[in-house]
């Protein structure tokens, strides 16, 4: 059985009609993923939803509705414009030529940032707002690599998508500042499932990422417990083992041009490693593991394996929140995720400081 979500089509709920605003094609063309759901408005009768908030936007979609002589979209905003317009401004002033004091500026002022609006409570925190502003600056994927992950499904697409964009925040809080290094951070991030995808991403194989991200061997000994259970000409259990492997294979074949430093890739092979030897495929323990392997670690254990659909103010303390959750499950964090905590707790605290100063 293949794991499927809900579907982005349907009709919006009565009581949300009056919620409506008006984008136009232009505003929408400037996004990778909607700001909100979109909506179709007929003559008679509800709006009728085309997108969902999150969705990719692709060219052939505003080609459509341009032919057809459409100007706009009603659709429900879920997004912070001036959050978005500040961070993209702050995330390029890292690529520019500039000297590297205000590059360094530009980083402590994104730490604030993330530290306001995804450490601390912040009921104007949106999880879609990161998600948009880190996919126009550093999304760069073949449409045909996004409609892969879209299309075995919106929960394995959205997690993506929100894996790649902690990565943006982790790495840069710990100092990490180079755009092209956040930009192989970023893609690398997005694709760490990546030999998941497709018709191997089944309701176990779900429950498996689930148990394993909040507790290493917890996945294999979910489907150890299930049996084996094939899928085409594989089974589930080798399904899950196999997939950094898988993955970093097929990113190598598809998506080596989206990369500054294709090297990069051999991170998503070691997502599983806990650095306290009880991860796979290596089994590896902390000495072992690099500050990189340790972001993408990190970053995979951040984002749960749920169908959450995007909400305003569900960014608030989002990044504390699931780290006390890892923290209560893990019997024992590995030495070298110990430490990337214990950096990231250091970082945001001095803006604590700053801001209570």
């Amino acid at each position: 059985m293949t794991f499927k979500d809900n579907d982005s089509s349907g009709d919006v709920p009565t009581a949300q009609s009056r919620d409506l605003e008006t984008i136009s094609l232009k505003d929408l063309e400037s996004f990778k993923v909607c700001p909100g759901d979109i909506f179709f408005s007929p003559k008679r009768g509800n709006p009728i939803r085309l997108l969902r908030a999150g969705n990719a936007i692709y060219e052939e979609f505003i080609d459509k509705y341009k032919i057809k002589g459409l100007q706009s979209f009603k659709y429900l905003p879920m997004h912070n414009q001036k959050f978005i317009s500040e961070c993209h401004e702050l995330l390029m002033q890292l690529k520019l030529e500039i000297p590297e004091e205000q590059r360094l500026l530009a980083r402590e002022s994104l730490v604030k940032i993330f530290y306001d609006h995804y450490w601390e409570v912040n009921e104007e925190s949106n999880l879609l707002d990161l998600v948009i502003v880190c996919a126009n600056t550093f999304l760069r994927f073949k449409k045909e690599i996004i409609e892969e992950l879209q299309d075995t499904s919106l929960l394995f697409y959205n997690r993506s998508l929100k894996v790649a964009s902690f990565s943006i925040i982790v790495a840069i809080t710990l100092g990490y500042y180079d755009h092209d290094f956040l930009s192989d951070i970023y893609h690398t991030s997005f694709l760490l499932d990546y030999g998941l995808s497709g018709e191997k991403f089944t309701y176990h194989i779900v429950q498996a990422c689930e148990l394993e991200r909040l507790n290493p061997g917890g996945g294999i000994a979910y489907l150890d417990d299930m049996g084996i259970l094939d899928v085409g000409v594989e089974n589930e259990i080798d399904i899950f083992l196999n997939h950094p492997k898988k993955g970093l294979e097929k990113a190598r074949i598809k998506c080596n041009e989206t990369f500054h430093y294709p090297e990069s890739l051999y991170l998503i092979e070691k997502h599983h490693e806990s650095g306290n030897g009880k991860g796979f495929p290596g089994n590896l323990k902390g000495g072992e593991l690099t500050d990189f392997d340790c972001i993408c670690v990190f970053t995979d254990q951040l984002v749960p394996f749920r169908d959450d659909p995007y909400k305003k103010g569900d960014g608030s303390g989002f990044i504390k929140n699931q780290v006390n959750a890892i923290t209560r499950e893990k019997s024992s964090l590995g030495g070298s995720n110990q430490r990337l905590l214990s950096r990231l707790d250091h970082e945001f605290k001095k803006m604590e400081k700053k801001k209570s100063a």
